[in-house]
């Protein structure tokens, strides 16, 4: 089955301590079967500018394999942090940006978090959110910004990581235009998403290698149990993010 990872990070992170070389992703890709990847930087590499240089040119060499998510620190004029999204943009492959709040300390509701809303607006592209982990994190403050950006799509990245999957439902419920991307949550929370939302509002992500096969083994585990349908398997690995992200229709 084919299967798209909508979170994946390549290159160094100061904050984590990460360093995901091309040769460790694209590893951990074919060990699960992994037939797309999204590749976005860590929220502090030591060069954003060059990470996204480097996945626009893997987007360009893996063509309908790869794609980019663009995400650059919003804590900056606005005119010159969406002159920097747009050149970026500009260098091809990439179908989303992201807002993180934990690793760029955003405030989903902020004046700053609204630069990356517009330019997203501006540029037709869904946003994904960090969820989980810190205060601005908090899944419910994004339905404020989802009702009132109703031409956007938002996806919460983790769904609020280990004990905010309920709220992240709940915000979903709330906003038809949020999305749920389940990494970190557990088998039970990922079975509560999709019973509460719909597999169509659900997609897999990974967020580190080493949870790319945990990911997909739980929603296996899940469909092996007859707890979800292999049509709510075809959607989460793949058809979710395919329609969210119009992959192959840039």
């Amino acid at each position: 089955m084919k299967i798209v990872d909508a979170h994946v990070h390549l290159g160094d992170c100061r904050m984590c301590e990460y360093d995901n070389s091309e040769a460790e992703v694209f590893r951990a890709r074919e060990e699960h079967g992994v037939s797309t990847l999204l590749l976005q930087p860590f929220p502090n590499p030591r060069d954003a500018d060059g990470a996204h240089a480097q996945i626009s040119a893997l987007c360009r060499k893996h063509a309908g394999q790869v794609f980019g998510i663009i995400s650059i620190n919003p804590h900056d004029d606005a005119r010159a942090y969406k002159s920097r999204v747009r050149t970026t943009f500009d260098l091809g492959g990439f179908v989303g940006i992201k807002l993180h709040t934990l690793g760029h300390a955003v405030h989903p509701e902020s004046k700053d978090a609204h630069a990356v809303y517009e330019i997203a607006r501006d540029l037709g592209l869904p946003v994904m959110v960090h969820t989980g982990l810190t205060n601005f994190g908090a899944p419910s403050l994004l339905t404020g910004p989802a009702l009132q950006y109703p031409e956007l799509t938002f996806i919460l990245a983790h769904s609020g990581w280990g004990g905010q999957a309920g709220e992240a439902i709940a915000a979903a419920k709330a906003a038809s235009n949020i999305y749920l991307e389940t990494s970190w949550i557990s088998i039970d929370d990922k079975l509560a998403a999709v019973t509460a939302l719909g597999s169509a509002r659900v997609m897999l992500g990974s967020d580190t290698l080493l949870n790319m096969g945990v990911e997909i083994f739980q929603y296996n585990l899940l469909h092996k149990a007859g707890k979800i349908s292999a049509s709510d398997l075809e959607l989460v690995f793949h058809g979710v993010a395919e329609k969210v992200f119009r992959l192959g229709q840039e």
